[in-house]
Protein backbone atom coordinates (compact mmCIF):
# COMPACT_ATOMS: atom_id res chain seq x y z
CA UNK A 1 0.00 0.00 0.00
CA UNK A 2 1.30 2.89 -0.63
CA UNK A 3 1.71 6.21 1.82
CA UNK A 4 -1.30 8.43 0.99
CA UNK A 5 -3.51 5.29 0.33
CA UNK A 6 -2.80 4.73 3.60
CA UNK A 7 -3.32 7.67 5.35
CA UNK A 8 -6.95 8.08 3.40
CA UNK A 9 -8.08 4.45 5.04
CA UNK A 10 -7.38 5.58 8.29
CA UNK A 11 -9.18 8.37 7.88
CA UNK A 12 -12.12 6.51 6.16
CA UNK A 13 -11.95 4.02 9.85
CA UNK A 14 -11.87 6.96 11.77
CA UNK A 15 -15.05 8.70 10.57
CA UNK A 16 -17.10 5.36 10.04
CA UNK A 17 -15.84 4.55 13.57
CA UNK A 18 -16.86 7.91 14.97
CA UNK A 19 -20.46 7.52 12.65
CA UNK A 20 -21.12 4.13 14.36
CA UNK A 21 -20.03 4.77 18.14
CA UNK A 22 -21.90 8.11 18.59
CA UNK A 23 -18.50 9.99 19.06
CA UNK A 24 -15.20 9.67 18.17
CA UNK A 25 -13.63 6.25 19.65
CA UNK A 26 -10.43 7.95 18.89
CA UNK A 27 -9.54 11.26 18.88
CA UNK A 28 -5.90 10.69 18.54
CA UNK A 29 -4.40 8.94 15.44
CA UNK A 30 -0.57 8.57 14.66
CA UNK A 31 1.66 6.74 12.37
CA UNK A 32 4.81 6.01 13.45
CA UNK A 33 8.03 5.20 11.36
CA UNK A 34 10.05 2.82 13.34
CA UNK A 35 13.13 2.79 11.39
CA UNK A 36 15.90 3.35 14.19
CA UNK A 37 14.82 6.50 15.36
CA UNK A 38 10.77 7.19 16.27
CA UNK A 39 9.28 9.59 14.25
CA UNK A 40 6.06 10.64 13.26
CA UNK A 41 4.42 10.41 9.73
CA UNK A 42 1.33 11.18 10.03
CA UNK A 43 -0.07 12.75 12.80
CA UNK A 44 -4.43 13.79 13.96
CA UNK A 45 -4.98 14.80 17.10
CA UNK A 46 -4.82 17.82 19.78
CA UNK A 47 -1.41 17.55 20.84
CA UNK A 48 0.80 17.31 17.65
CA UNK A 49 4.08 19.48 19.94
CA UNK A 50 3.79 17.07 22.67
CA UNK A 51 2.62 13.54 20.92
CA UNK A 52 6.29 12.60 20.16
CA UNK A 53 8.10 14.58 23.55
CA UNK A 54 5.42 11.90 25.85
CA UNK A 55 5.80 8.86 23.54
CA UNK A 56 7.91 6.68 26.08
CA UNK A 57 5.43 7.28 29.29
CA UNK A 58 2.26 7.29 26.84
CA UNK A 59 2.96 3.99 24.94
CA UNK A 60 3.92 1.83 28.55
CA UNK A 61 0.98 0.28 29.11
CA UNK A 62 0.67 -0.53 25.64
CA UNK A 63 3.77 -1.91 25.00
CA UNK A 64 3.65 -4.45 28.54
CA UNK A 65 0.43 -5.04 26.56
CA UNK A 66 2.41 -5.96 23.33
CA UNK A 67 5.27 -8.11 25.81
CA UNK A 68 7.26 -7.84 23.53
CA UNK A 69 5.60 -10.17 20.65
CA UNK A 70 6.70 -9.79 17.32
CA UNK A 71 3.73 -8.41 15.33
CA UNK A 72 2.83 -8.54 11.37
CA UNK A 73 0.97 -6.47 9.37
CA UNK A 74 -2.79 -6.21 10.12
CA UNK A 75 -1.93 -7.24 13.50
CA UNK A 76 -3.12 -4.98 16.80
CA UNK A 77 -3.06 -4.83 20.65
CA UNK A 78 -5.54 -3.15 22.56
CA UNK A 79 -4.48 -1.56 26.15
CA UNK A 80 -7.16 -2.71 28.10
CA UNK A 81 -6.64 -0.16 31.05
CA UNK A 82 -5.12 2.58 29.64
CA UNK A 83 -6.77 6.22 30.41
CA UNK A 84 -5.91 9.94 29.33
CA UNK A 85 -2.98 10.16 26.50
CA UNK A 86 -2.02 7.00 27.19
CA UNK A 87 -2.50 5.15 23.79
CA UNK A 88 -5.36 2.65 23.30
CA UNK A 89 -4.31 0.54 20.61
CA UNK A 90 -1.38 -0.12 17.95
CA UNK A 91 -1.35 -1.38 14.37
CA UNK A 92 1.04 -3.33 12.72
CA UNK A 93 1.00 -1.43 9.35
CA UNK A 94 4.30 -3.12 7.33
CA UNK A 95 7.28 -0.78 6.17
CA UNK A 96 8.39 -0.27 9.41
CA UNK A 97 5.15 1.56 10.57
CA UNK A 98 2.89 1.37 13.23
CA UNK A 99 -0.65 3.41 14.06
CA UNK A 100 -1.16 4.14 17.40
CA UNK A 101 -4.68 5.35 18.43
CA UNK A 102 -5.78 7.49 21.19
CA UNK A 103 -9.42 8.64 22.95
CA UNK A 104 -7.52 11.23 25.07
CA UNK A 105 -10.88 11.65 27.17
CA UNK A 106 -11.80 7.66 27.71
CA UNK A 107 -10.46 4.82 28.69
CA UNK A 108 -10.98 1.59 26.36
CA UNK A 109 -13.00 0.30 29.77
CA UNK A 110 -14.97 3.55 29.52
CA UNK A 111 -15.66 2.93 25.84
CA UNK A 112 -16.02 -1.07 25.92
CA UNK A 113 -18.90 -0.02 28.51
CA UNK A 114 -21.02 1.59 25.76
CA UNK A 115 -22.91 -0.91 23.25
CA UNK A 116 -22.14 0.60 19.70
CA UNK A 117 -18.30 -0.64 20.74
CA UNK A 118 -19.48 -3.68 19.09
CA UNK A 119 -20.76 -1.87 15.65
CA UNK A 120 -17.16 0.55 15.99
CA UNK A 121 -15.02 -2.59 15.76
CA UNK A 122 -16.01 -3.88 12.52
CA UNK A 123 -14.08 -0.63 10.45
CA UNK A 124 -11.61 -0.83 12.39
CA UNK A 125 -11.03 -4.94 12.23
CA UNK A 126 -11.41 -4.27 7.95
CA UNK A 127 -8.99 -1.99 8.24
CA UNK A 128 -6.44 -4.03 9.63
CA UNK A 129 -7.33 -6.93 6.84
CA UNK A 130 -6.51 -4.44 4.28
CA UNK A 131 -2.92 -3.97 6.26
CA UNK A 132 -2.73 -7.21 5.83
CA UNK A 133 -3.40 -7.96 2.95
CA UNK A 134 -1.06 -5.17 1.18
CA UNK A 135 1.03 -3.44 4.44
CA UNK A 136 1.92 0.43 3.54
CA UNK A 137 5.69 -0.22 1.19
CA UNK A 138 8.44 1.22 3.21
CA UNK A 139 9.69 4.59 2.39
Amino acid sequence: MQWNDAINLIQSCGARMTALFGSPVFDEWAILKLNGITSVGYYSGQRPSEFLAKFARDSAALSQEAGGRAYAPGEFEFARDSGGTAYDAFLVLGGGCILVCNNTASSMADIRKNPAWLKAQVPFVEMTEKFRADPVKAE
